[in-house]
């Protein structure tokens, strides 16, 4: 499919060169994308979601973040969201989240759950792990407030999976708060720099 998005390209920028040269440099991106030892992906970009809505902030790497900021009880399933992930490599995976992260509340902060599914169907995950939202455990920061926090990490092979991130409010919240901007996935050695894409 890239490489047909690449000809398709090419040939309308040999016909002009004014409307064919985005049409390369988005392809050329794409296929850059898709090579990539990592994956980021931006929050807002869930699949399914049940958070509040996104909001817009020019601080955030999209210009915009998945944001919660209720004072209802989770109900259900709580408050989630579900991404698509594509693994080219079978390696260990880091994974990291940037969120903005409220004092916490009696010294407990509130927490992140996530599991990796092989597939939509499944209802038990291939990994997981839970983690406080802890800005001592940060690895970098950027813009306003935002943070890069470490998940956990997980060996994958290559393949399509199911990413979950549950946000789980601390013991005695009676107002609900979260605000994510985007998340990493890779390989040991790569690691976030603030909004921009790590080197490799």
């Amino acid at each position: 499919v890239l490489r047909f998005v690449f000809d398709g390209a090419i040939a309308t920028y040999r016909r002009d060169r004014v409307q064919g040269f985005p049409l390369v440099r988005n392809a050329w991106l794409e296929i850059e994308t898709a090579f990539q030892p990592y994956r980021m992906i931006e929050a807002e970009n869930a699949i399914h979601h049940t958070f509040g809505t996104s909001r817009r902030d020019l601080a955030a790497s999209g210009g915009a973040t998945l944001w919660l900021h209720t004072p209802l009880k989770p109900t259900g399933e709580g408050y989630y969201a579900r991404y698509t992930l594509n693994i080219r490599t079978e390696s260990v995976y880091n994974l990291y989240l940037a969120c903005r992260v409220r004092p916490p509340k009696n010294g407990t902060p509130d927490s992140i759950e996530w599991q990796i599914f092989s597939s939509t169907e499944e209802k038990t995950p291939l990994a997981k792990g839970m983690v406080p939202l802890d800005t001592s455990k940060a690895v970098s920061s950027y813009a306003d407030r935002f943070i890069w926090l470490p998940l956990g990490n997980t060996t994958l092979k290559a393949g399509d999976y199911l990413l979950q991130l549950r946000y789980l409010p601390a013991e005695g919240q009676n107002h609900f708060y979260a605000e994510w901007d985007m998340l990493l996935v890779a390989p040991p050695g790569i690691v976030p720099r603030g909004v921009i894409p790590p080197t490799y």
